[in-house]
């Protein structure tokens, strides 16, 4: 009895410990759209000569990034 509920609870803690690291890691694709949404903001420049502003916001409940 006692080693049923000790491998029980072992079983247990490892689940949990292995599902927490899993959660922690991202995708490809939610890095890439990190480093996109970094670029939120107003950007200014020139374009063969033409001077340009750029302004890119996050939108849609955070999942587009929006020029």
């Amino acid at each position: 009895m006692k080693r049923t509920v000790v491998s029980g609870i072992v079983g247990m803690t490892l689940f949990v410990a292995a599902s927490a690291a899993f959660a922690a890691d991202k995708t490809k694709s939610e890095e890439a759209f990190d480093r996109l949404s970094s670029l939120k903001g107003e950007w200014k420049g020139e374009i063969k000569g033409v001077d340009t502003t750029l302004i890119y916001t996050v939108t849609a409940n955070s999942s587009a990034l929006m020029e």
